[in-house]
């Protein structure tokens, strides 16, 4: 295939994209960008090696940060039609594999700003902070959260806050479920920093035995030894109160 050729074919990708991206977030697919963006589909198979050891893992969730620059021609087109500055665009961007049954809600879900909420662990002992993604799957009622951990986040959100000076900062996210890849992302402003402060600063004030008996925590702890401390990570955890959350497991950022 010649270069002109080449260079026609990536100028036709780039004004779909751009299409695309005046209504919201990209929805692909992935067989096809196996071929166009051969290094997409190279980044998810690093990444499976790199946890390959981790069964459960790559049945459920995985996620990994990526350096922006590695991707940036593909992402880019979000945050330039949207008129975020490249100065505004955190250093490594999210990337999340999530179930087959995540795929048609996956252009909303990748659209979504996570909200950071607290979770205590099944034996009631301790609780945590994470940024969970809400939707709803096809034929349910109640919420799904795909949530990750606040430390897995920390370093990326406060980097995309500072850079980002005046104005809200931009992590760019990608998304992944079945034969389509997501692209989109969210802001990092004032108001989501303090939220994410203020659950953290609880996180380290909990005290269970303020809140549960001893019958309580005895219970709880049984509990937890039959589903383990954090099932989420496991499978599809339903909460008592009907909402579902699923754990993104992160991995360190492998690609320069």
């Amino acid at each position: 295939m010649s270069d002109e050729t080449d260079n026609l074919q990536f100028s036709r990708r780039k004004t779909m994209r751009t299409m695309q991206a005046m209504q919201g977030p990209l929805l692909l697919d992935r067989s096809l960008l196996r071929v166009t963006e051969p290094f997409v589909e190279a980044i998810y198979a690093n990444f499976a090696r790199f946890c390959r050891h981790d069964e459960e893992t790559l049945s459920g969730c995985f996620g990994f940060n990526v350096y922006t620059s590695v991707v940036r021609d593909l992402l880019k087109v979000i945050w330039e039609y949207q008129g975020i500055d490249d100065s505004r665009v955190s250093s490594t961007s999210l990337f999340m594999y999530l179930p087959d049954e995540f795929e048609p809600v996956l252009k909303e879900l990748v659209a979504t700003t996570p909200e950071p909420f607290n979770q205590q662990n099944i034996d009631l002992c301790d609780e945590l902070t994470y940024y969970g993604w809400s939707c709803k799957l096809p034929g349910e009622s109640k919420i799904t959260k795909i949530c990750v951990a606040d430390g897995y986040l920390t370093d990326t959100i406060a980097c995309a806050y500072r850079v980002a000076k005046r104005k809200p900062g931009w992590i760019p996210v990608v998304m992944t479920a079945g034969n389509s890849i997501a692209i989109y992302g969210f802001s990092v402003d004032e108001k989501l920093i303090a939220s994410a402060s203020e659950k953290t600063m609880y996180c380290r004030d909990f005290i269970p035995e303020m809140y549960y008996s001893d019958e309580q925590m005895h219970a709880a702890d049984k509990l937890a030894e039959e589903i383990g401390l954090v099932p989420w990570y496991h499978r599809r955890y339903i909460k008592p109160d009907g909402e579902a959350l699923i754990g993104v497991r992160m991995y360190p950022c492998q690609y320069t």
